[in-house]
């Protein structure tokens, strides 16, 4: 880096301190007609312009060489450093699965709760939700014609989500959640029995609104 600064020190003052003095001396030579060197190294008589000596122009390439390989150097290392940075605080991020199987889960969960929740409104028949630290399952009251048994105590009907397929998953590998039991809704959407009205799942929660059914992922 001393040989950089060095390198563009000398392609920069010295050619402006010359400039100047070139056009201090070589203006009275100008007036008076005689041959005179411009700021550029272009030697004049009178209206005809010589060509640059071919050694200075060779050197002046070189200097202006020099500083801009020095520039890029120094620009490198900057963007080395940064990337570096970036990759020591982002990187533990985007590598721990852990996370984002804690939100793909909660999101899975509040889904089918908000499922049976919908599901004991539109059919008029309750609908719970079993909860266990690593599965989950849907059903329903025992069917009964074109509805359910009211009065069973018995929740054995599948309940299916849009595809046609039952309400059921397991946590991915490592994930738990707490409390476990049965979350039920009634008819008017309301949750009348559970175990809590919040769900942890590592660092994500999920809120049960008991009056409403109401079910948020934070």
């Amino acid at each position: 880096m001393p040989a950089c600064a060095a390198a563009i020190a000398g392609a920069t003052s010295p050619s402006r301190q010359q400039a100047h003095q070139r056009t201090r001396v070589d203006r009275p030579a100008r007036e008076a007609g005689q041959p005179h060197q411009d700021a550029e190294g272009r030697r004049h008589q009178g209206d005809e312009v010589e060509a640059p000596d071919p050694g200075q122009r060779r050197d002046r390439q070189h200097r202006d060489g020099d500083r801009d390989r020095c520039i890029g150097k120094v620009e490198l290392v900057v963007v080395i450093s940064i990337l570096g940075i970036l990759a020591a605080v982002m990187g533990p991020r985007f590598f721990d699965q852990q996370t984002f199987s804690q939100r793909s889960y909660a999101d899975e969960l509040a889904s089918a709760l908000r499922a049976a929740q919908k599901a004991a409104v539109i059919s008029g028949c309750p609908a719970k939700l079993t909860l266990t630290s690593s599965t989950y399952t849907a059903n329903q009251q025992v069917a009964a014609g074109n509805g359910c048994n009211t009065a069973s105590s018995t929740y054995s009907t599948p309940l299916l989500g849009g595809d046609g397929s039952a309400i059921s998953g397991t946590a991915p590998s490592g994930i738990t959640v707490s409390p476990t039991g049965s979350f039920l809704f009634d008819t008017q959407g309301r949750l009348i029995s559970s175990p809590g009205t919040t769900l942890t799942i590592g660092s994500r929660t999920i809120t049960i609104v008991a009056g409403t059914g109401f079910v948020q992922v934070q």
